[in-house]
């Protein structure tokens, strides 16, 4: 599937000396998922690292025989807006920093929980199990009588069952 049309970056292939600043050798960029050559000869190029994605769609110099300058080329003037985020998507894409992973929120742990105890329990373990597998063995012995754990792995059941109910598991097919 390729990406939607804000994340098609138009550029152009140029030939060049082996000795310029801007060569590259398409195939061998950082993030390189898929080549594609459609039947007009358009040549298009997934990429995807470092949770982005984006697509170029170059003209001109045969990228996969040799060496190429690339330059943008927005189609219209209405899209400087837009390659201007399609370079920060490449910058990113190529730089190979480190993306620092993305915190969890307190819906996200919620809903991560759920499906955990959802699927603790289809396994055939019990609250108790589900919980030591979220919370770890010795917050569950110290705090499973008494304390709010077990509740909060009940609401965690119950709402995996909503979601379940509701049609959520279509969405994961």
């Amino acid at each position: 599937m390729l990406p939607e049309e804000d994340k098609v970056l138009s550029v152009v292939a140029k030939r060049t000396s082996s000795t310029d600043s801007r060569v590259v050798f398409v195939p061998r960029l950082r993030g390189v998922e898929h080549i594609l050559i459609d039947a007009e000869g358009c040549q298009h190029v997934l990429l995807r690292a470092n949770g982005r994605v984006l697509q170029l769609e170059i003209a001109g110099a045969d990228i996969l025989s040799e060496q190429v300058a690339l330059t943008i080329s927005p189609r219209r003037l209405d899209w400087l807006g837009r390659a201007a985020s399609q370079m920060s998507d490449l910058h990113r894409i190529l730089s190979g920093a480190p993306v620092p992973a993305q915190p969890w929120t307190a819906r996200t742990l919620n809903r991560r929980d759920s499906f955990i105890v959802f699927d603790c329990l289809i396994a055939g373990g019990t609250e108790r199990d589900a919980g030591t597998i979220i919370h770890g063995a010795a917050a569950i012995a110290q705090d499973w009588r008494q304390g709010s754990l077990r509740q909060r792995v009940r609401r965690d059941r119950q709402r995996a069952e909503h979601f379940v109910s509701e049609g959520y598991r279509d969405l994961l097919r």
